[in-house]
């Protein structure tokens, strides 16, 4: 048997000197069978194959739309711009610290009032255009749209404070102001609060009253002409 073994071997050596296959199979003492690996194959020298790119599709792709609602109903389409213009609280910060800045080199005082005066008329005031303004953010947040200006809202809310202006959260932004300039008795801070009225009417809320009108359509031309701009 072992004669046999050695017999095979010689002539898988001879098979594979001359170019044979690769693989041979010999038999074991106990009968089974073996295969050996007696040379690695050579690489392969295919040209890859480079698959064409795919080309794009032609279908246009969906937007998500922006819905409106209108009197709680709810339409589709994004036909309005968005909103645009400088945020409504640095025209207040700036008509503020401008007259802060105007009344430490030229000091101008409003009436030469008295502290209490200036405390009884100023801090209601000012108590005023602070609920005012949380009046609002409240009623539109209950509406479910947003209060941040710069942003299309997406139901016109006519209840609260909007039933007597379509403006109140900028109303007490005026109404901060002026009793800001009666409590510290400054005539340049009560300059400021014609001043910022001007800025946001011309600068904030013609720019907001289109696209809003661009949003609603015949239900904000119906709300303009039963409440006014501002008072």
């Amino acid at each position: 048997m072992a004669g046999k073994l050695v017999l095979d071997a010689c002539c898988a050596d001879l098979v594979l000197a001359v170019g044979g296959p690769k693989m041979y199979d010999f038999t074991s003492i106990d009968g089974t069978n073996k295969t050996a690996a007696t040379s690695r194959s050579p690489p392969s020298t295919a040209t890859p194959r480079i698959a064409a790119p795919t080309p794009p599709s032609s279908a246009p792709s969906t937007p998500s739309p922006l819905p409106f609602v209108r009197n709680m109903n709810t339409r589709q389409g994004n036909d309005a711009a968005p909103l645009a213009g400088p945020p409504p609280v640095l025209l207040f910060l700036v008509c503020l610290l401008g007259g802060f800045a105007l009344q430490h080199f030229w000091p101008k005082s409003i009436g030469g009032y008295s502290l209490a005066v200036a405390m009884g008329v100023g801090a209601p005031l000012l108590l005023s255009g602070a609920s005012l303004v949380a009046w609002g953010i409240l009623e539109m947040r209950r509406s479910s749209t947003t209060f941040l200006p710069g942003q299309v809202p997406s139901r016109l809310v006519t209840s609260g404070p909007f039933r007597w202006s379509r403006n109140p959260l900028y109303v007490a932004q005026l109404l901060i102001l002026a009793a800001i300039a009666i409590m510290a008795d400054s005539l340049w801070l009560a300059f400021g609060v014609p001043a910022l009225l001007l800025l946001l009417d011309r600068l904030v809320v013609v720019r907001e009253e289109a696209v809003i009108r661009a949003a609603f359509g015949a239900d904000y031309a119906a709300y303009t002409t039963r409440v006014r701009r501002w008072l």
